[in-house]
């Protein structure tokens, strides 16, 4: 694909995550469904990517804490999110999740959450995007939006950082051919009122 950075999930790897004690999961290129009965872990998956790529906890919509992640046979929880690189080896997260904090590690070596948060923007990943990132408890959410709203998030989750400013830029351009048609009408509107 044309301006693909790379940054697809490879493979999903939880340890005492929410219903899991253990899953290995290795999505393949194109779409992906997981499917299942209420209960059967569907939404964990989906807190385990976001909680993973350094999301908030309240972005999945479940908690505040990333604790209440913890499966609670489990005095801890491991998340590793693999996310494929254009240039050379995957890059590897992960977080462990301790009822008082997180660690985290990229490509298996101890890292600061900014590192990992570096790495996820490199990916034009944002997990507090609601057109990247939609979880049914945020769907709501998602349907206030206005177009505007919508739009600008769309052009956020799918271009470069530079098209939003582009974006933004326009809009601004947008404002300032309105306020000089105006003052035009205006002077045409004096003018007019003078000859006669």
């Amino acid at each position: 694909m044309e301006g693909y950075k790379g940054g697809r999930i490879t493979r999903i790897k939880l340890k005492g995550f929410m219903t899991y004690d253990e899953i290995d999961l290795k999505p393949k290129r194109g779409l992906n469904l997981i499917v299942g009965l209420n209960g059967s872990g569907k939404s964990s998956i989906m807190s385990a990517i976001c909680l993973g790529l350094g999301g908030k906890p309240q972005f999945t919509g479940r908690s505040f804490q990333t604790s209440d992640f913890i499966s609670f046979k489990h005095r801890e929880a491991e998340i590793e999110i693999e996310l494929e690189s254009l240039r050379g080896k995957n890059d590897v997260i992960r977080r462990v999740l301790q009822s008082d904090k997180s660690m985290w590690y990229l490509n298996g070596s101890h890292t600061q959450q900014s590192e990992i948060a570096a790495i996820v923007k490199k990916y034009n990943i944002d997990m507090g995007n609601l057109c990247q990132f939609l979880p049914q408890e945020k769907v709501a959410e998602f349907s206030k939006m206005d177009k505007k709203q919508r739009l600008e998030n769309m052009i956020k989750a799918i271009g470069k950082p530079s098209l939003y400013t582009m974006f933004g830029d326009l809009k601004d351009m947008r404002k300032d051919y309105c306020h000089i048609e105006k003052e035009l009408e205006i002077l045409e509107n004096s003018r007019n009122s003078e000859v006669k």
